[in-house]
């Protein structure tokens, strides 16, 4: 479904090429953007990267 919908905003926006783009530690997330936008840079939100116990 993510990599769906990032089809349909990157075909809406052809011009449209992040250099690189924040994301949860979440491997749908990151597989969908990197399908969409070949080595771009992943970010991983660092509160969801943190142990907090």
């Amino acid at each position: 479904m993510i990599k769906e919908a990032l089809g349909m905003i990157k075909n809406a926006n052809p011009e449209w090429s992040p250099a690189n783009y924040m994301t949860d530690n979440d491997e749908k997330e990151i597989g969908a953007m990197e399908f969409h936008f070949p080595g771009k840079s992943a970010e991983c939100l660092k509160m969801h990267t943190c142990n907090n116990s």
